[in-house]
């Protein structure tokens, strides 16, 4: 089983790939893989699921300013 599953699936509900989540945690993608190779603790997801929805937010306000 992979670890840190409910990040994997939330960013892919979201449409967010790692690296655009590794830059809202100021991390290098490289950097932000590895993290996600053990399982995180609480505090560590928490700051994952917020950067998941501010790559999101990204995203979408960028799709409507793009007309």
């Amino acid at each position: 089983m992979r670890c840190n599953k409910d990040i994997r699936i939330r960013a892919m509900e979201r449409g967010v790939y790692f690296w655009q989540i590794a830059s809202w945690l100021c991390m290098t993608p490289e950097s932000f893989s590895r993290l996600m190779r053990t399982e995180l603790d609480e505090d560590d997801k928490k700051r994952v699921f917020w950067a998941i929805e501010q790559a999101a937010w990204e995203k979408e306000e960028w799709r409507k300013n793009r007309g």
